[in-house]
């Protein structure tokens, strides 16, 4: 009777070594047979009530909602060293998915955690630079699944002519200042190259100088300052932001200029609708953290977006004062339950063979 208890005994002890060894894989199995909440950690460069962030978050949790999942935010504070220590910390905690934005060029080593612990990354709003040689997604990194990045050239190049085509209402010439955001920043980079593009297609216009504002309006103000009075013909500010505009308008606000920037924050189209220096905004891109949450739900539930891009880019329109009311109207801050985002799954709508996630 004692040998028969030991051996029975010795057959328990191995039979729970194995199940707890393989506990791990059949617990998320039966989780995934379970449960389909999904959780994502999203990265801002900035602060939670950032202009332009805040909008892209919340429309991102609202699509995150009606589509079951989970998102959680995760604030840089400007600080690139803040956000990989972020990184590092939601890659170890077990998300689904992370995505994350370029920020001073540490979203080499972001993808490269990511995909050292087999935790699915997916890039968007500001891309890699072309010295950081990481290739195309899933070419050298597995688990970099996907990139959605704007139109930022084209922004920066329609903005150009906007101004342009107010300004020569107004001037007999036109003198411009470029304010930049980050020096290291896709965004910033792309928007320059729009702007540049536009210079060298009319060169009639007399671009005074560029300088680097770091998306701070309080920076963009004291520079703009500076700027005027080295340049005190100046007409045009081009800005790659809402925020280092509205910077401008606050710091010149007797001067006879207009101005413009990126990307559609309420501030900047409400400066568009009742200041008539603020020229226009460019954007479309606050709904990109939405679009995401559509192509990672259909990724978790079977349906690889592989299949159609694995790089998708969002196009931007203009909010000018011919339109201002309308657009006002359709992006007003709480009106987001109003959008179905679950039409827009593949998964949801088998009869969706590509995409749809253009502005109109």
């Amino acid at each position: 009777m004692k040998k028969l208890m030991m051996i029975l005994l010795l057959v328990f002890s191995v039979l729970s070594i194995h199940s707890a060894q393989a506990s791990p894989a059949v617990a998320d199995q039966a989780s995934s047979a379970t449960s389909e909440r999904k959780s994502i950690a999203v990265f801002t460069t900035r602060e939670q009530d950032d202009m332009f962030w805040g909008l892209v978050y919340g429309l991102m949790e609202q699509a995150c909602d009606q589509l079951g999942m989970r998102c959680v935010h995760y604030y840089a504070q400007n600080s690139h060293i803040r956000m990989e220590h972020q990184a590092k910390e939601a890659i170890e905690s077990g998300f689904d998915a992370i995505v994350v934005p370029n920020f001073k060029k540490r979203l080499p080593v972001i993808v490269k955690m990511a995909n050292e612990a087999k935790v699915p990354i997916f890039t968007f709003n500001s891309g890699f630079l072309p010295d950081d040689n990481m290739g195309s997604p899933r070419e050298k990194y597995k688990y970099w699944i996907g990139e959605m990045l704007p139109d930022d050239s084209g922004a920066g190049y329609q903005l150009a002519e906007i101004l342009t085509k107010q300004a020569k209402k107004i001037h007999s010439g036109v003198n411009m200042v470029a304010l930049l955001g980050n020096i290291a920043d896709m965004a910033s980079i792309q928007r320059q190259i729009g702007l540049v593009r536009y210079l060298e297609d009319h060169p009639e216009v007399e671009l005074k100088q560029i300088v680097y504002a770091n998306w701070s309006p309080d920076m963009a103000a004291a520079k703009a300052s500076r700027l005027n009075y080295r340049y005190p013909d100046i007409n045009v500010f081009w800005s790659a932001s809402d925020g280092m505009a509205i910077g401008v308008l606050h710091a010149l606000g007797k001067k006879e200029f207009i101005t413009g920037g990126v990307d559609w924050s309420v501030e900047g189209i409400d400066m568009v609708k009742s200041n008539p220096k603020m020229i226009a905004t460019m954007g479309g891109h606050i709904l990109e953290g939405a679009w995401v949450a559509v192509i990672l739900y259909d990724y978790f539930h079977g349906k690889d977006f592989a299949d159609e891009t694995l790089q998708f880019r969002s196009p931007m329109m203009a909010i000018t004062k011919q339109n201002v009311d309308e657009m006002k109207n359709k992006l007003a801050r709480r009106n987001w339950k109003n959008i179905d985002f679950t039409s827009y799954s593949k998964v949801k709508n088998p009869s969706i063979k590509k995409y749809d996630f253009t502005l109109k």
